[in-house]
């Protein structure tokens, strides 16, 4: 198995493409059943699409028309995780990948004092901490950036809880975080009902005497 590889390395190398060569600014992602698969580049210039990771090198190709995937630095990088309590747990400082052949797969999120001591250029002092990593699929991550990510227990105990108190609880979130965590729960329709009415008053705000 490939050692890891941290998403972090990646954003300012070269990427090739078809000849030449610009730098990476972000990676894109795409969900192919349970895996999170690196599909797009994005450069200073322009969306790519991602071809292939060899000896270290990314290669990219020009694509037609919009990319549809998730941002790693928008959706990822230093977005706060909240548990089911409602806990405020740390911030995401860095997407750990690995390689498997010419792809690249997300497999986790790194959070913790390492990340953050590595991003300040501090590499030998991280390097004497243990990483803390939490597995991709522990995270609700919806399509677009939008703030704290939910951080998930397993299933049995979701559905457990009162529909009352999960929709207190994801109303705390971004509405596309909230309706992503409940895309096949039984609660569904509650916090559906709920994220609309915040969007309604949100569109209308009452107005200040």
């Amino acid at each position: 198995m490939s050692a890891p590889i941290l998403a972090c390395t990646i954003f300012g190398a070269r990427v090739a493409i078809e000849g030449a060569s610009e730098r990476v600014t972000d990676l894109g992602v795409v969900r192919e059943g349970e895996a999170w698969r690196i599909g797009a580049v994005r450069t200073h210039r322009r969306e790519l699409l991602f071809t292939g990771w060899e000896d270290g090198r990314l290669s990219a190709a020009a694509a037609r028309g919009a990319i549809d995937a998730v941002w790693l630095r928008e959706a990822l990088f230093d977005r706060q995780i909240v548990d089911l309590d409602g806990r405020r747990v740390i911030r995401v400082g860095d997407v750990v990948l690995r390689a498997d052949g010419g792809r690249l797969d997300v497999v986790a999120v790194e959070v913790g004092a390492a990340a953050v001591l590595r991003r300040l250029g501090l590499v030998r002092l991280a390097a004497r901490l243990e990483p803390q990593l939490l597995a991709i699929d522990r995270l609700h991550v919806p399509s677009a950036a939008a703030g704290p990510l939910l951080l998930d227990a397993q299933r049995e105990r979701f559905e457990q809880l009162e529909t009352e108190t999960v929709t207190e609880l994801l109303s705390r979130l971004p509405v596309p975080v909230a309706e992503h965590a409940v895309r096949e729960s039984r609660h569904r329709a509650a916090v559906a009902r709920n994220n609309k009415s915040r969007r309604r008053r949100r569109r209308y705000p009452r107005a200040t005497r």
